[in-house]
Protein backbone atom coordinates (compact mmCIF):
# COMPACT_ATOMS: atom_id res chain seq x y z
CA UNK A 1 0.00 0.00 0.00
CA UNK A 2 1.51 3.28 -1.07
CA UNK A 3 0.29 6.55 0.78
CA UNK A 4 1.55 9.79 -1.60
CA UNK A 5 1.41 13.37 0.19
CA UNK A 6 1.32 16.10 -1.96
CA UNK A 7 2.41 19.73 -0.94
CA UNK A 8 2.44 23.03 -2.35
CA UNK A 9 3.11 25.02 0.67
CA UNK A 10 6.61 23.66 1.84
CA UNK A 11 5.84 21.19 3.74
CA UNK A 12 3.14 22.18 5.45
CA UNK A 13 0.61 19.81 3.83
CA UNK A 14 2.59 17.10 3.95
CA UNK A 15 3.50 17.34 7.41
CA UNK A 16 -0.25 17.65 8.30
CA UNK A 17 -0.11 14.24 6.74
CA UNK A 18 2.85 13.04 8.57
CA UNK A 19 1.05 14.10 12.28
CA UNK A 20 -1.88 12.32 11.31
CA UNK A 21 -0.04 8.71 10.65
CA UNK A 22 1.86 8.98 13.21
CA UNK A 23 -1.11 8.41 15.53
CA UNK A 24 -1.67 5.30 13.62
CA UNK A 25 1.98 3.97 13.97
CA UNK A 26 0.76 1.42 15.89
CA UNK A 27 -1.33 0.04 13.03
CA UNK A 28 1.36 0.46 10.49
CA UNK A 29 3.90 -1.28 12.77
CA UNK A 30 1.14 -4.50 12.96
CA UNK A 31 1.99 -4.79 9.12
CA UNK A 32 4.75 -4.86 8.11
CA UNK A 33 3.79 -5.36 4.19
CA UNK A 34 3.12 -1.70 4.06
CA UNK A 35 4.73 0.87 3.21
CA UNK A 36 4.28 4.69 3.54
CA UNK A 37 6.49 7.20 1.12
CA UNK A 38 6.29 10.91 1.75
CA UNK A 39 6.39 12.71 -1.55
CA UNK A 40 7.02 16.35 -0.54
CA UNK A 41 7.08 19.04 -3.61
CA UNK A 42 8.24 22.40 -4.42
CA UNK A 43 11.46 22.73 -2.29
CA UNK A 44 13.25 25.91 -3.02
CA UNK A 45 15.66 26.16 0.33
CA UNK A 46 15.66 25.28 4.08
CA UNK A 47 13.04 26.86 6.01
CA UNK A 48 11.42 26.66 9.16
CA UNK A 49 8.57 24.58 7.41
CA UNK A 50 10.39 22.50 5.92
CA UNK A 51 12.68 22.05 9.26
CA UNK A 52 9.11 21.21 11.29
CA UNK A 53 8.44 18.66 8.22
CA UNK A 54 11.80 16.92 8.40
CA UNK A 55 11.86 16.62 12.19
CA UNK A 56 8.04 15.19 12.40
CA UNK A 57 9.28 12.81 9.88
CA UNK A 58 12.47 11.84 11.83
CA UNK A 59 10.59 11.18 15.08
CA UNK A 60 8.11 9.21 13.80
CA UNK A 61 11.29 7.11 12.10
CA UNK A 62 9.39 8.10 7.99
CA UNK A 63 11.86 8.40 5.20
CA UNK A 64 11.03 11.32 2.75
CA UNK A 65 11.57 11.90 -0.88
CA UNK A 66 11.47 16.01 -1.47
CA UNK A 67 11.12 17.52 -5.02
CA UNK A 68 13.38 20.23 -5.90
CA UNK A 69 12.68 23.24 -8.55
CA UNK A 70 16.10 23.20 -9.36
CA UNK A 71 16.78 27.12 -10.55
CA UNK A 72 15.95 28.01 -7.06
CA UNK A 73 18.72 26.12 -5.24
CA UNK A 74 21.22 26.47 -8.57
CA UNK A 75 24.71 27.99 -7.96
CA UNK A 76 24.03 28.15 -3.81
CA UNK A 77 26.66 26.51 -2.17
CA UNK A 78 25.01 26.82 1.51
CA UNK A 79 21.65 24.98 0.49
CA UNK A 80 23.77 22.69 -1.57
CA UNK A 81 25.22 21.74 2.04
CA UNK A 82 22.69 21.15 3.88
CA UNK A 83 20.75 19.28 1.07
CA UNK A 84 23.69 17.06 1.47
CA UNK A 85 23.31 16.79 5.00
CA UNK A 86 19.80 15.77 4.90
CA UNK A 87 21.19 13.07 2.52
CA UNK A 88 23.68 11.89 4.45
CA UNK A 89 21.29 10.91 7.76
CA UNK A 90 20.21 8.69 5.31
CA UNK A 91 15.87 9.22 5.52
CA UNK A 92 15.68 11.95 2.81
CA UNK A 93 16.57 11.64 -0.58
CA UNK A 94 15.64 14.28 -3.63
CA UNK A 95 13.92 14.38 -6.81
CA UNK A 96 13.95 16.12 -9.91
CA UNK A 97 10.54 18.84 -9.74
CA UNK A 98 11.55 20.70 -12.83
CA UNK A 99 13.75 23.73 -13.53
CA UNK A 100 11.20 26.19 -12.96
CA UNK A 101 8.07 24.82 -12.35
CA UNK A 102 6.55 27.60 -14.93
CA UNK A 103 3.22 27.73 -15.40
CA UNK A 104 1.38 30.51 -18.39
CA UNK A 105 -1.13 30.52 -20.89
CA UNK A 106 -0.59 30.77 -24.84
CA UNK A 107 -3.67 30.80 -26.93
CA UNK A 108 -5.83 30.71 -24.15
CA UNK A 109 -4.50 26.92 -23.37
CA UNK A 110 -2.76 26.23 -20.46
CA UNK A 111 0.93 25.12 -20.70
CA UNK A 112 3.22 24.08 -18.09
CA UNK A 113 7.10 23.31 -18.11
CA UNK A 114 6.39 19.73 -19.10
CA UNK A 115 2.96 20.05 -21.16
CA UNK A 116 2.70 21.77 -24.03
CA UNK A 117 5.89 23.54 -23.89
CA UNK A 118 7.66 21.76 -26.51
CA UNK A 119 10.07 18.62 -27.19
CA UNK A 120 13.25 21.71 -26.91
CA UNK A 121 11.81 23.26 -24.03
CA UNK A 122 11.07 20.28 -22.04
CA UNK A 123 14.84 18.34 -23.33
CA UNK A 124 16.74 21.96 -22.28
CA UNK A 125 15.06 22.07 -18.60
CA UNK A 126 15.15 18.57 -18.12
CA UNK A 127 18.75 18.96 -18.56
CA UNK A 128 19.43 22.00 -16.80
CA UNK A 129 17.07 20.79 -13.47
CA UNK A 130 19.16 17.09 -13.84
CA UNK A 131 22.84 18.96 -14.16
CA UNK A 132 21.93 21.48 -11.24
CA UNK A 133 20.76 18.73 -9.15
CA UNK A 134 24.03 16.85 -9.99
CA UNK A 135 26.02 19.74 -8.91
CA UNK A 136 24.05 20.51 -5.95
CA UNK A 137 23.77 16.93 -3.92
CA UNK A 138 27.30 15.33 -6.29
CA UNK A 139 25.44 12.63 -8.07
CA UNK A 140 22.51 11.95 -10.27
CA UNK A 141 18.92 11.63 -9.12
CA UNK A 142 16.77 9.01 -10.33
CA UNK A 143 13.11 10.64 -10.56
CA UNK A 144 11.26 13.07 -11.78
CA UNK A 145 8.15 14.87 -10.73
CA UNK A 146 6.89 17.74 -13.06
CA UNK A 147 5.09 20.61 -12.02
CA UNK A 148 1.25 20.58 -11.59
CA UNK A 149 1.58 16.55 -12.33
CA UNK A 150 1.55 18.10 -16.80
CA UNK A 151 3.06 16.12 -18.96
CA UNK A 152 2.74 14.84 -22.14
CA UNK A 153 4.29 12.39 -25.14
CA UNK A 154 7.09 14.79 -25.14
CA UNK A 155 7.92 14.42 -21.33
CA UNK A 156 8.26 10.77 -22.10
CA UNK A 157 10.74 11.10 -24.58
CA UNK A 158 12.98 13.72 -22.78
CA UNK A 159 12.91 11.16 -19.62
CA UNK A 160 13.56 8.47 -22.23
CA UNK A 161 16.58 9.97 -23.36
CA UNK A 162 18.08 10.99 -19.78
CA UNK A 163 19.71 7.39 -18.58
CA UNK A 164 19.93 8.43 -14.83
CA UNK A 165 16.04 8.81 -14.79
CA UNK A 166 14.61 5.41 -13.47
CA UNK A 167 11.07 6.55 -11.79
CA UNK A 168 8.25 9.08 -13.04
CA UNK A 169 6.27 10.52 -9.60
CA UNK A 170 2.62 11.72 -11.08
CA UNK A 171 -0.79 11.26 -9.02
Amino acid sequence: QLMFCFSKIAGTVCAGLLVAMMTESAVVAADSNKVAIIKADDFQGPNQAWTNFLQASRSAGIKVSIGVIVDAIAGNSSIAAWMQAQEAQGDVEFWDHGWDHAQWTTNSQTVSEFQGSGLQHQRDHLAMAQAGLKTALGHDVIALGTGYNGFDSDTATVINETPALRLFFTH
